[in-house]
């Protein structure tokens, strides 16, 4: 007898002579370790083609991935290459050189190259004084006022559906405006006139539009307006000029109703034939009124005590 193994299992060599022939058989010796080598071949399979799917898939996102962030890419440069730098831009003229230096040092110019579509009223250098001497806090709200948050160019001002528009500006995406600080009031007041002023209530039209600068159409829009606009309130300054007229005023009209009650004090004759003074009229004709009011309600209540005994007295008399 020999032993040895064949393929996946355990199989016996016999060998049977004397009869002048010799006959070879193959038997399982342990038929469970052939089945269970066929499943975990089998398994082997199955798991080799998982990991061929996930690494497939794996390049899938790693390809989608890199275009993804090629097209980013793309976007980004795209923008860079539409973004205006207002600086930049200004620095070709003259004659807004002071506006553009305000703007730079505010940091107030880094916010406006930012923005894809946006109108930028402009100052000359002989119309900005009323900017000298404020904070650089201020002057950066202030000249926040100055940037809408639209496109506009002189032929779109002048011809305003309504002849009037209220306009949003940087300033109120601020998030520090109060009230309409961040709004301005565009009229076209007559042909080819227009006039920008802040929208907060009481403020004027103190501004005219006077020519454009620069355009890129659509996106920048550089125009140039005849003097600041100043919101009321929109700095410390502002706010306390616009707030002390009222107080000095109050009290010069204050003394003036006081005088006139005392002239007419002496005279109490006049006082019930004027009922119209709320003021120390009533408090001294009380006293004088109060005598014959009490003696009619005695009468009344005599009157009344009077009616009621003799209707007691009746009824008695009735049962």
């Amino acid at each position: 007898m020999q032993t040895f193994f064949e393929g996946y299992g355990l199989v016996t060599k016999l060998q049977i002579s004397g009869c002048g022939s010799t006959d070879v058989g193959y038997m399982s010796m342990n038929p469970g370790v052939e089945e269970k080598s066929l499943l975990e071949v089998d398994r082997e399979k199955e798991l080799l083609r998982e990991n061929s799917d996930l690494q497939w898939r794996l390049a899938c996102a790693q390809d989608k991935l890199q275009k993804y962030k090629t097209e980013n890419a793309f976007f980004l440069l795209f923008c860079e290459a539409n973004a205006t730098n207002i600086t930049k831009l200004l620095n070709q003229y003259p004659d807004f050189s002071s506006f553009n230096d305000y703007l730079t040092k505010t940091g107030l110019a880094t916010d406006i190259s930012s923005r894809q579509t946006i109108t930028v009223l402009v100052v000359d250098n002989g119309n900005i004084s009323l900017l000298s001497g404020k904070s650089d806090a201020a002057i950066k709200k202030i000249l926040s006022v100055h940037v809408i948050l639209d496109y506009y160019d002189v032929k779109k001002f002048e011809n305003l559906p309504n002849k009037t528009a209220l306009v949003t500006t940087l300033y109120q995406s601020s998030g520090q405006a109060t009230g309409q600080q961040g709004f301005l009031n565009v009229t076209d007041v007559s042909s080819g006139s227009v006039a920008i002023g802040s929208a907060e209530k009481g403020a004027s039209l103190g501004a005219n539009l006077v020519k454009s600068i620069a355009s890129q159409p659509y996106n920048v829009s550089v125009l140039q307006i005849s003097t600041v606009i100043i919101p009321l309130g929109i700095d410390n300054t502002t706010s306390k000029n616009s707030t002390s007229p009222s107080p000095a005023s109050s009290p010069k009209k204050s003394p003036s109703p006081k005088k006139s009650p005392p002239s007419d004090s002496p005279s109490p004759s006049k006082s019930p034939g004027s009922p119209p003074v709320p003021s120390d009229a009533p408090v001294a004709d009380s006293p004088a009124h109060d005598s014959p009011s009490e003696g009619t309600t005695l009468q009344l209540s005599l009157f009344v005590m009077f009616i009621i005994v003799s209707s007691t007295l009746w009824l008695i008399s009735t049962i």
